[in-house]
């Protein structure tokens, strides 16, 4: 194992280790960025964030933005120890290389980086997916510092929203976490559908599911629950589960799906507001919960990805929200719109 690798053998271990230390994990996220920027050096002050490509399905992040996702340490490590363990689940059955399809990957793919050290060239292949050039370009850097070219299989600069796999009766694994909070902004959600259609019913997905919940929240015990270090504070009841990306949900949504792309709208939910609901609770927010794979969950607040996004405020002085139309809506700017009814 050359120099290189044996650097992110230590970083792999601790990403894919099975228990969580905070330290060690902080310290190899570091060490993954400090190698991974210090490969072409980006001067990431003179990389505006207007360097993102907007897309008939959302907004793809910068350069700039997209390095910076190691620093979400957990989201760093709950995906790659998902994808980890999918290519090991994926080799209980499957003798030949596992192929992996990774969408959004910025400038580093790095979810794939920490797999070069535990996985060799006839073990795993890759199709690598990425629409902003100056990330595109420098991805082909890091293959080339890593001396990975054999890994590759596909690389391409594209929109993966439209793109169409060169061989997707070999895929065995989606990757892509092209999203915000809320599902909002980037193409998530268009991602997926394109490219799981075309792929068999065997293929896994990651995230396997992104469930958007309405949740009622008392911000007084959020407070009182953040600053709690050994006990956990109740502060919130969820009222409905309204949109979830997942292969079932794509299976049933994605004819209609393809027939309105760019611009599908999900079926609308009614969401009935208990009339009580004001008595503990005083703000409505949307919940994004990410299981990646098997047992690796985002929940509330452990990532960017997961931080509650306010709806309104429950004031008992005010009239009451007797219920709430949401509907999820895909195009330029997708996100799920939630109208309430007094």
């Amino acid at each position: 194992m050359n120099a290189q690798l044996k650097k992110i053998d230590d970083i792999a271990s601790v990403l894919y280790a099975d228990t969580m230390h905070y330290g060690k994990l902080l310290e190899a996220c570091k060490n993954l960025s400090l190698l991974l920027n210090g490969i072409t050096a980006p001067s990431f002050s003179s990389l505006d964030e207007d360097t993102a490509a907007y897309t008939s399905s959302g907004k793809a992040i910068s350069f700039k933005w997209a390095g910076m996702c190691i620093d979400d340490i957990i989201r760093t490590k709950k995906f790659s120890h998902g994808l980890y363990k999918a290519v090991k689940k994926v080799q209980e059955t499957k003798n030949g290389k596992v192929h992996i399809v990774y969408a959004g990957t910025g400038p580093f793919a790095t979810l794939t980086i920490p797999l070069l050290s535990k996985f060799t060239a006839s073990e795993i292949t890759f199709t690598l997916l990425e629409i902003n050039s100056d990330s595109f370009e420098n991805l082909k850097k890091v293959i080339s510092y890593f001396s990975a070219e054999a890994y590759v299989s596909v690389l391409e600069q594209c929109d993966a929203a439209r793109y169409k796999l060169k061989t997707p009766e070999e895929v065995d694994i989606i990757i892509s976490e092209t999203m915000m909070a809320g599902l909002k902004t980037e193409p998530q959600v268009a991602i997926t559908y394109n490219l799981m259609r075309q792929v068999p019913d065997t293929t896994l997905l990651i995230p396997e599911e992104i469930t958007l919940n309405i949740i009622a929240v008392n911000k007084k015990q959020r407070s009182l629950n953040k600053q709690s270090i050994d006990t956990r504070i109740p502060y919130y009841t969820t009222l409905a589960s309204v949109f979830t990306v997942s292969k079932s949900t794509v299976r049933a949504h994605q004819d209609a799906f393809i027939e309105a792309f760019p611009k599908y709208q999900f079926p609308e939910n009614t969401l009935e507001i208990p009339n009580d609901i004001q008595r503990g609770y005083d703000q409505l927010n949307i919940e994004t919960v990410i299981k990646i794979f098997d047992d690796e969950v985002l929940e509330i607040d452990e990532s960017g990805l997961t931080v509650l996004l306010p709806l309104l405020e429950l004031n008992p002085m005010l009239e009451t929200i007797s219920s709430m139309e949401t509907q999820y809506v895909c195009g330029e700017n997708p996100g799920l719109i939630c109208r309430p009814k007094m």
